[in-house]
């Protein structure tokens, strides 16, 4: 399975990248499953609510941050379907604390942000049942352009 996204959505993500380095921007993946993709529909912005700002590799939602994005996304008949965050100057790729964080069933979109000029973005996928992260495919809609696994 692939996860698609509108470009303006991974633009989003990018900006929020952008603007947030040298901290971790982070958020929330919004949509619904079709056959071949779990589809973005919406992205949510959350903060960060890190007690060590600036520490590479950190980033924490308030756990209401996450109930207020579950409510708002059902109200639109989606669910939560990923999260996003940003590495800045880091690869990415996934740390060992991404992966033990990840929702089963969920995907993890990490943007590399490097001296706050958004780069690479990569999806992984977390499966029901399993510890590990796998690398997915992003399927950009409208376009037979993909950002490989």
């Amino acid at each position: 399975m692939a996860i698609r996204f509108e470009k303006e959505r991974l633009d989003t993500i990018r900006s929020q990248g952008a603007k947030a380095w040298p901290d971790e921007c982070c958020g929330f993946l919004a949509g619904r499953r079709d056959a071949a993709h779990r589809v973005v529909d919406v992205v949510y912005a959350a903060a960060n609510r890190t007690e060590h700002p600036g520490a590479a590799g950190r980033f924490r939602i308030d756990p209401e941050e996450v109930w207020r994005a579950i409510a708002h996304a059902r109200a639109g008949g989606f669910e939560i379907i990923g999260f996003y965050h940003s590495h800045p100057d880091r690869p990415p790729i996934p740390s060992a604390r991404d992966g033990a964080n990840a929702w089963p069933g969920s995907t993890t979109v990490i943007i590399e942000v490097r001296r706050g000029v958004p780069g690479g973005i990569r999806a992984w996928h977390r499966p029901r049942h399993s510890r590990a992260l796998h690398p997915e495919l992003i399927v950009i809609a409208g376009t037979t352009k993909g950002i490989p696994a």
